[in-house]
């Protein structure tokens, strides 16, 4: 059973602890079957429903085993099925639509790159997508209700410790997890203790022990673990990362060495490739549909200030590289050196009539997407910021620079959640780094898609100027 964290005690049903992990994989494994079952059985139902429907049976059966299985896959890929998750129903309500969408949308695809897709009627898809997504909902309002109310996955959890290391690890547990009840919490110096929680140990009433401890406590550390060593105990020891301001992603072996892992790359591999397909892809549609607005946006430029269409601006992108930034000119006499250019301010006067509208709608950031085509940007990231004041914010915002493990975008988390236009204060710059940051810890395509479409909102904010 996963490492977990500590809580307070629960009145909840208890398992032996051999038996507890088997019975939670069992029961992980269930909701992934019950999930399968519901989506065939309403695959089949909405055929019956539909008594025009002459789609053979078994063409229904097979396109219901593909959406269930591809349904399955793309919630256990976003941790669908794990205790801590399946305890959150709203979350998980949102999670079922938004696979059980995806799946749907991919079957589709699938049917009509192999020219199978006149074999499936919209009206059948489109009541299987209803009554699949109540089945799916009363799945998991099911399991919800069975883990608030029966469920007996609760680990047994005893914490070895004391200062800041053991209070920090009892005020993270306590705030984040569910699913654990605290049995004994023992100072390394108290030997009654530690003898009676070794008798806990033997009558099968510890599950794990957690050993929160400074780094350099090297002494009482070795002498906790010669005593716990012959017990059939999980023994795990709190790192205490926080304290050097670090997060906590566990170890790895690499070429046989244990290594702890600090930070990592966001975006590789496959997960690289499907974000830069996805940015071109997108980026070439979009420009081939707005080629009448680009065309408009450039004559009203040159009609009613003297100059050229496009502004091309120093920034900082992917890995503190420096690029060009196109934008349409927005204000008169832009120097060729933006060293000391200030960011523009309400009714700035730089700002021509045309340019005003261009800035307050965003038109102004259209001739990004050709960055986006050439590759030195994405469409959704960290917005990239002027070289002069990037240079300024990294000196006084923490982890302002981790902005740059991704490429800068059009658009982003941060502008979508208000966080957009002047940063005239240092808060305001902290902020939009923080939101800058939760992107990148957390990046997945349908998030790329989910912030694209609630961009054009967000520009009705009018908070640009």
């Amino acid at each position: 059973m996963r490492s977990v964290l500590l809580r307070m005690p629960s009145e909840r049903v208890r398992l032996h602890p051999r038996a507890a992990g088997e019975a939670e994989l069992f029961f992980r494994a269930g909701v992934r079957a019950l999930d399968g079952l519901v989506l065939c059985a309403t695959g089949l139902a909405a055929k019956l429903l539909l008594t025009s429907e002459t789609t053979p049976t078994s063409v229904i059966l097979a396109a219901a085993l593909a959406g269930a299985l591809l349904t399955i896959l793309r919630l256990d890929r976003h941790s669908g099925y794990t205790l801590r998750n399946l305890r959150k129903l709203p979350w998980q309500l949102r999670q079922a639509t938004t696979g059980w969408a995806v799946a749907l949308a991919a079957l589709v695809a699938l049917a009509y790159f192999t020219s199978n897709l006149r074999a499936l009627s919209r009206e059948w898809l489109s009541l299987w997508f209803g009554c699949g997504l109540v089945g799916l909902f009363a799945v998991r309002a099911g399991v919800w209700v069975f883990l608030r109310k029966v469920a007996p996955f609760t680990l047994k959890v005893a914490a070895i410790g004391h200062g800041p290391p053991l209070e920090q690890y009892t005020s993270l547990a306590d705030a984040q997890f569910e699913d654990v009840e605290v049995v004994a919490v023992v100072h390394p110096d108290d030997p009654k203790a530690l003898a009676n929680l070794e008798g806990q140990v033997r009558e099968g009433n510890v599950d794990e022990v957690v050993i929160a401890l400074p780094w350099d406590e090297r002494e009482r550390l070795a002498m906790l673990l010669g005593r716990l060593r012959a017990f059939a105990v999980n023994v795990r020891f709190f790192p205490f990362l926080l304290e050097l301001g670090l997060p906590m992603r566990g170890f790895e072996h690499v070429a046989g060495v244990p290594l702890l892992r600090v930070f990592e790359r966001p975006l590789s591999g496959w997960n690289l490739v499907a974000k830069a397909l996805f940015d071109r892809i997108v980026a070439l549609i979009l420009v081939t549909l707005l080629l009448p607005v680009f065309l408009a946006v450039a004559l009203a430029i040159k009609l009613t200030s003297p100059g050229p269409v496009f502004f091309r601006q120093r920034r900082w992108g992917f890995n503190g590289d420096e690029i060009q930034v196109l934008k349409f000119r927005s204000m008169h006499d832009r120097p060729a050196d933006d060293s000391a250019v200030p960011q523009a301010t309400r009714d700035d006067p730089r700002v021509f009539p045309v340019g005003k509208i261009l800035r307050k709608t965003s038109l102004d950031e259209l001739p990004q997407l050709l960055n986006v085509l050439g590759g030195s940007m994405s469409l959704v990231g960290p917005r990239p910021h002027a070289v002069a004041h990037n240079e300024a914010y990294a000196r006084v915002v923490d982890d302002y620079l981790s902005r740059h493990r991704v490429k800068p975008g059009i658009t982003g988390w941060a502008q979508i959640n208000g966080a957009r236009g002047e940063t005239d204060t240092l808060d305001k710059m902290q902020l939009r780094v923080r939101y800058d940051l939760q992107y990148i810890d957390t990046w997945s395509l349908s998030f790329d898609v989910w912030i694209l479409l609630r961009t054009p909102f967000a520009l009705l904010a009018g908070d640009a100027y």
